[in-house]
């Protein structure tokens, strides 16, 4: 009798562990998908990559002297953002201003921060609003 008292608890035992096996998979499996709230931040290489040429088009067209605003800066930005020149030929010295900055800062936020995993680590830290 005691032989099957032994294997009666053992199974019973057994069972209860699969029953709470299987709780707590259903458990993790509910919360899995479970984020917190997306909240506002800056990703600095980003900004980064276009302060070139936001500081190149504010001193060109304050050099000029005609500060007109937004009409003035949209004659000249073009020509800058695009490494054409005005003969229509490629121009390498507008690469360091143009479009290249804001390609690598794109870059730099997504396999930095992304990938290498900077960006949660700054979130688990509790810093806000910055980001890689």
């Amino acid at each position: 009798m005691a032989t099957k008292t032994v294997t009666g608890t053992s199974m019973a035992v057994q069972q209860a562990n699969a029953i709470l096996k299987t709780s707590r998979t259903l458990s993790k499996a509910r919360h899995a998908g479970h984020r917190r709230k997306a909240k506002f931040t800056i990703p600095l290489a980003v900004v980064g990559g276009f302060m070139p040429f936001t500081s190149w088009s504010y001193t060109t067209i304050r050099a000029d002297g005609h500060w007109n605003g937004f009409a003035t800066w949209s004659k000249y930005a073009p020509k800058r953002f695009i490494p054409i020149n005005e003969s229509g030929k490629f121009d390498a010295s507008k690469l360091s201003v143009g479009i290249v900055p804001i390609l690598l800062g794109f870059a730099v936020h997504r396999f930095v921060g992304g990938k290498m995993g900077v960006n949660k680590a700054l979130a688990r830290m509790g810093i806000p609003l910055i980001r890689i």
